[in-house]
């Protein structure tokens, strides 16, 4: 944990160090599981975590507020179950803060539930709400955001279903965290949000959109997309294992075998170590006589030892 605290004290500055030292905290602080196993970044070395933590800071320029805002640390199994990694996870505010530099302003960001009203009419028109905080709980039916751009008379929405939703959490546990749970049901949404955000620029009515935007803070919320999606297993064939290896066009090409995994290791640190071997202390030896099967000695001394001696019995 000292180690990542100086690294990003040493690249933020130390002005910033009380919010330095309260986000490693709480990334050290998330655990979750793998396959009924805990898991933490305290199963990972520190430089490693620094090393992924170094790729994207200085890779992209990351500012303070969108590392401390918008980014997570969590740990991972790696893709052929040997060992633990650190990957980056980013949530809506990462991309929000960026957005709202290159001129756009959210108006509205929600998730509906049953007994709720939402009349979606197309994607250049506010979605018009009617929310209550009574449904909280009803099965979640979309989520949505209502944007306008600054000094113009644009406006427009994208919404995705209860089944994008569902599915963004699924593929994020099977694809980026290779079965392991660690985000709480509010991050999960805010990686909903996030979702939204990224889709806005492929929509393709978001082209208007797009040339009325600030280009440089455009360009970067892609970079921070690609960093976002870097992060998720690639060429993964449904039905392998793990330690399979594809070529991007499906091929096999490799395969990795282990004696042990991940998680022996950790549940191998967390058993009380029992030993059945009792150490030989030479001091303590006693110098005795034993006759072995056939009725010979075995001798004491180092000339005894030493000599050779049953040539009689070739």
């Amino acid at each position: 944990m000292k180690t990542v605290i100086h690294y990003l004290s040493k690249y933020y500055g130390n002005n910033h160090y009380s919010e330095i030292v309260s986000w490693v905290n709480a990334q050290y602080a998330r655990s979750g599981t793998v396959h009924g196993q805990p898991i933490s970044l305290n199963d990972i070395n520190d430089f490693e975590i620094v090393n992924t933590l170094k790729d994207a800071i200085e890779g992209l320029s990351l500012p303070f507020s969108t590392l401390v805002k918008g980014v997570s640390v969590i740990p991972r199994i790696n893709s052929t179950g040997s060992d633990f990694e650190a990957i980056l996870k980013l949530n809506h505010l990462a991309f929000l803060d960026h957005y709202t530099r290159a001129g756009l302003v959210i108006k509205d960001m929600m998730f509906a539930h049953e007994g709720d009203t939402v009349i979606y009419q197309g994607a250049d028109q506010f979605i018009e709400y009617d929310i209550k905080d009574a449904n909280q709980d009803n099965k979640m039916l979309c989520g949505f955001i209502n944007f306008t751009v600054v000094d113009t008379d644009i406006e427009g929405s994208i919404l995705i279903g209860s089944e994008e939703i569902e599915g963004e959490k699924s593929s994020g546990i099977a694809n980026m965290f290779n079965g392991g749970e660690f985000l709480s049901q509010e991050e999960w949404l805010s990686s909903s949000m996030a979702l939204l955000l990224k889709r806005l620029l492929s929509e393709p009515s978001s082209t208007v959109l797009i040339r009325e935007l600030n280009p440089e803070e455009l360009s970067y919320v892609r970079e921070l997309i690609v960093l976002s999606e870097s992060f998720y297993n690639g060429n993964k064939v449904e039905g392998t294992q793990d330690s399979d290896y594809y070529s991007d066009y499906g091929r096999l090409i490799g395969r990795t075998y282990r004696r042990f995994n991940a998680l022996d290791k950790v549940k191998h640190k967390a058993d009380t170590r029992v030993d059945n071997v009792t150490p030989i202390s030479l001091a303590k030896t006693k110098k005795r006589e034993e006759k072995n099967a056939s009725g010979s000695v075995v001798p004491n001394s180092f000339k005894e030892r030493s000599t050779p001696s049953g040539f009689s019995s070739f």
